[in-house]
């Protein structure tokens, strides 16, 4: 069992089925900085919804990937991104 904050349903909700690097989702979530994306990616990555692929390069390059739970809460933290979107329309 986990807590899922509203930073990882965040976070979540970002993730495609494809990798993703750690740059792309710097970009896609410009409200939380970096130091905070790390530290929810790792904690997605230690709670078994998310898999780093490391890059040899630098830790930007770094992919991230759902795992099958993580992508099931994706789909929930998608649904609730589009329901609070159309709320508040």
């Amino acid at each position: 069992m986990f807590l899922v904050t509203e930073q990882h349903l965040r976070v979540l909700a970002e993730m495609r089925p494809l990798p993703r690097q750690f740059a792309d989702l710097v970009r896609a979530i410009s409200s939380v900085d970096r130091r905070t994306l790390a530290l929810t990616l790792r904690g997605l990555e230690r709670d078994g919804l998310l898999r780093r692929d490391r890059s040899i390069i630098t830790r930007e390059h770094d992919a991230y990937t759902l795992t099958r739970r993580g992508f099931e809460l994706a789909i929930h933290a998608r649904a609730r991104s589009i329901e609070r979107s159309v709320i508040s329309a």
